[in-house]
């Protein structure tokens, strides 16, 4: 900028004031970039309000809900009556188809630069650790195994499940979580399937907000 004023000005006389305090050495600019600057002028990371997935989640599981009743009402005969129990079951198995496509895609950017990993054990642990961290904002308080393709899975605080209470007491708080499980279920089966480990999960709540998830290796021909 000094340079700038200097040949603007060049075809006019200098102010006796402007000459009074000449600068006694060009400054580097780089020296203003203090580390807070520095931070400052870095690409921010989208970040969202940390309730926004566990609302995401009640829309999800009510929406499924009615879509599910609907579809099955127009596969009946007319006049037919459909059951409760057939539109929980048709809506959990939406919530997991859609929870193991997110769980394969999760995968895909938590391994792009990480070499495939040897065994089953440290697939599980991967995805106690690192999938659970970034779907539900900790890792797996506890994992247990038989050594023979069957994992165990307990979040002694699973943060979907935070926020379920009823009236009606701790059995019926239990039954309206249920549906709750199923896209994470879901994530868990896709996330392991994407690694190479093809399995079946399923879930149990002993006493909210704890629930467990045992996995079960399967072979494939």
């Amino acid at each position: 900028m000094n340079s700038a004023r200097t040949s603007i000005s060049s075809s006019h006389p200098a102010h006796p004031s402007h000459l009074s305090h000449p600068p006694s050495h060009n400054a580097s600019t780089t020296s203003l970039l203090t580390p807070q600057i520095l931070t400052l002028s870095d690409a921010t990371t989208p970040q969202i309000d940390g309730l926004v997935p566990e609302l995401i989640d009640i829309e999800l599981v009510r929406v499924l809900r009615e879509s599910a009743r609907e579809g099955l009402r127009r596969s009946r005969a007319a006049g037919e009556a459909v059951r409760d129990e057939e539109v929980e079951a048709e809506t959990e198995r939406r919530l997991e188809a859609i929870g193991y496509q997110v769980g394969q895609a999760l995968v895909e950017r938590l391994t792009i630069a990480r070499p495939p990993l040897p065994a089953p054990l440290e697939i599980v642990k991967m995805v106690c650790k690192d999938v659970w961290m970034t779907a539900f904002g900790k890792q797996v308080d506890n994992l247990r195994t038989n050594h023979r393709g069957v994992f165990v899975l307990q979040d002694n605080a699973f943060k979907p499940l935070l926020r379920i209470s009823s009236p009606m007491g701790s059995a019926d708080a239990v039954k309206r979580a249920k549906p709750f499980l199923a896209f994470p279920s879901g994530i868990v089966r896709g996330a392991l399937g994407r690694l190479g480990l093809h399995t079946t999960v399923s879930t149990e709540i002993s006493q909210l907000p704890q629930c467990t998830f045992q996995v079960k290796t399967v072979r494939t021909s």
